[in-house]
């Protein structure tokens, strides 16, 4: 329940390894299900006061010595913590107490041919200082202490390690490498370097070379450096400063950055470089990820991470470095909050010759008007286009339709001549369809994203929904008149994240993020005990069956129909409120649908989910007065 401090990876084989800012050690297989934890600390309950838990001291930083599986662990008690974890029995062996000052950076560098050699342990400190502890022979004895019959920690104070730990430890220290506490350090074996950041303007990174003791190159910013990234392959610093800037620079030329990269709202806190892509990943305090092109130096994705704490007003709270990324399966963990997210990279396709690129960047959304017999998308440029369906040809272009902001959905109204867009930042726009005039730009109520929208006409009524956990009414006949309504009681602690709007008769439905749709009265299926209880899935897209809605004999049956986790469920709205059937539609077991459709009869279903495929149900006779499996 607390952030994490640090994400690690091991190598043989490759999992993660979290340690929270309370010492709570998670050990996770690579699908990210836990397999061992371990809290280090038992903490206590402030009945009187808070009725939260307190501790004695947060964990700053961790490393893992791959060569002889410790987990080492910084704390703001000034000491060092080692634990073993070449099982899944995690124990602690080690407490190095009584350190100079407290450890906020730490790295482990080994050899791999000589795994039993001399091997380093980085400490950057608060103070701008940096200590070594060189292990001898780390995969038989990290110090010159006998082991404890009962297998119990062992405390070792830091200034007897000098005199009675030489056999089997070194403590090398280097001060005044910065004015100001280290915030991140990278160890370069070939040159016999440190490189290290920190917050201070006259020192903000600094190459530091040991065998001479002495800063080599110094990096100098008015607001310093959060974090930072090198590859010495293509000689390229990379850094990220509290003034939103990515900055790429030439490791031999700290005087001036080759490159000034703009786009981030906030502070950056991770910066990342993929090499063998030629990209390199950011990720700043407002939950915004972007991907750089190194040659090219702009971005070309951004990807604003939404799990549930982005919908609160509260920043969401982060530890050093919340990125790791992990080149050999391109794959990218961040840690904010208490939530480890996962994310896949890929290389763009290479341009099929003869075949013709029709946006500047990839599509965001698409819908059809069956009056005018064309498609109309929209790109993460801002930018909507309006397709003839039957020649292929471009019609209309709104260009910057919500300036630099990302358009999320699309709709229209029941004459098929006004195009709603609604943008990431809760912007709602009405336009000509025809000339691609702007006719209104509505009140924002938050700035938050809008996941759906529809007209509803009998009542003149424009309904929004998205992260803001409110249903946006909006009047038709004075756009500028809204009335925001939240399904959220104020019991209810649950996040509401609406991910579907669609009207039938007198009715409409939403859609949240703990899998309940609502449809003025919430449905959820049976509890089936505590014992079978876990998380549901989000539910990714809502639909109804309008035409079965409005027949009597029908009434009863399943006419809400939602996708979550790749299943196709049948909801029954009126009289007893409940599940129907239900079916995997997705052709992957850890698939979802993204997408549904009906024909005007609803004697058919169409799905696409996240595998590629499209396929076609024939759901006529499905789901109407029997639950079916």
């Amino acid at each position: 329940q607390e952030p994490t401090a640090r994400l690690l990876l091991t190598e043989t084989p490759t999992r993660p390894i979290s340690v929270s800012k309370t010492g709570c050690i998670l050990l996770w297989d690579c699908l990210l299900k836990l397999e061992a934890h371990l809290e280090t600390q038992g903490g206590h309950t402030d009945l009187a006061a808070t009725g939260k838990r307190l501790f004695n001291e947060w964990v700053m930083d961790a490393a893992f010595m791959e060569n002889c599986k410790k987990l080492v662990l910084s704390t703001t008690g000034r000491e060092v913590k080692f634990y073993d974890i070449a099982s899944n029995v995690i124990k602690e062996e080690f407490v190095l107490y009584g350190m100079r000052s407290v450890a906020t950076a730490l790295k482990f560098h080994y050899q791999k041919e000589a795994a039993n050699k001399d091997c380093q342990l980085f400490m950057g400190d608060d103070q701008g200082s940096l200590t070594i502890l060189v292990f001898k022979r780390p995969m038989q004895q990290l110090f010159d202490i006998p082991p404890d019959p009962n297998h119990r920690s062992q405390r070792v104070w830091y200034h007897e390690l000098a005199s009675a730990h030489t056999r089997c430890v070194e403590v090398q220290v280097h001060e005044g490498l910065h004015s100001e506490g280290i915030n991140d350090l990278v160890y370069l074996p070939d040159a016999g370097c440190t490189v290290s950041c920190s917050s201070s303007p006259n020192n903000s990174v600094v190459i530091y070379k040991l065998s001479q003791k002495r800063a080599v190159y110094t990096f100098r910013l008015r607001r310093g450096v959060e974090c930072f990234d090198i590859a010495r392959g293509i000689n390229l610093l990379v850094t990220g400063s509290p003034d939103h800037l990515v900055r790429f620079w030439n490791p031999y030329v700290p005087s001036k950055p080759t490159a000034l990269m703009e786009g981030h709202n906030n502070s950056v806190l991770s910066v990342r470089i993929h090499e063998r892509h030629g990209y390199i990943v950011s990720y700043a305090r407002d939950g915004a990820i972007k991907v750089w092109d190194i040659r090219a130096q702009r971005c070309v994705q951004t990807v604003i991470v939404r799990i549930p704490y982005a919908v609160s007003d509260k920043m969401p709270e982060h530890m050093a470095c919340p990125l790791t990324l992990h080149v050999p399966s391109n794959t990218v963990y961040l840690t904010s909050n208490d939530n480890i997210v996962q994310y896949r990279l890929g290389k763009a396709a290479d341009p099929v010759p003869g075949l013709v690129q029709t946006h500047r960047t990839q599509l965001c959304a698409a819908i059809y008007n069956p009056l005018f017999r064309q498609v109309t998308t929209a790109s993460d440029d801002s930018c909507v286009t309006t397709w003839d369906l039957e020649t292929g040809n471009k019609c209309l272009v709104f260009a910057n339709a919500h300036g630099e902001e990302e358009i999320t959905c699309l709709a229209y109204d029941h004459t098929w001549r006004r195009l709603f867009t609604g943008s990431r930042h809760g912007c709602l726009k009405v336009w000509n369809f025809q000339t691609g005039q702007q006719l209104h730009d509505l009140a924002k109520t938050a700035d938050a994203e809008i996941t759906g929208m529809c007209v509803v006409p009998s009542q003149q009524r424009i309904l929004t929904v998205g992260w803001s956990r409110a249903i946006v009414c909006y009047k038709d006949s004075n756009p500028e008149i809204y009335f925001p309504k939240s399904p959220q009681s104020r019991s209810e602690k649950k996040i509401y994240r609406a991910q579907g709007l669609t009207p039938p008769p007198s009715r409409c439905s939403t859609a949240t993020g703990n899998s309940r749709p609502n449809s003025r009265h919430r449905l959820s299926r049976p509890d089936r005990g505590a014992a079978e209880r876990s998380p549901t899935p989000a539910v990714d897209k809502l639909l109804f069956l309008k035409q079965r809605a409005s027949e009597k004999r029908h009434r009863d049956s399943g006419f809400l129909v939602t996708s979550e986790a790749g299943f196709v469920r049948f909801w029954s709205v009126h009289g007893r409120r409940h599940e129907m059937a239900a079916f995997q539609a997705a052709a992957e077991p850890d698939e979802c649908v993204l997408a549904m459709a009906t024909n005007r009869r609803n004697t058919a279903l169409l799905t696409g989910d996240t595998c590629g495929y499209v396929r076609n149900w024939t759901i006529g006779g499905y789901a109407l007065f029997q639950k079916d499996k």
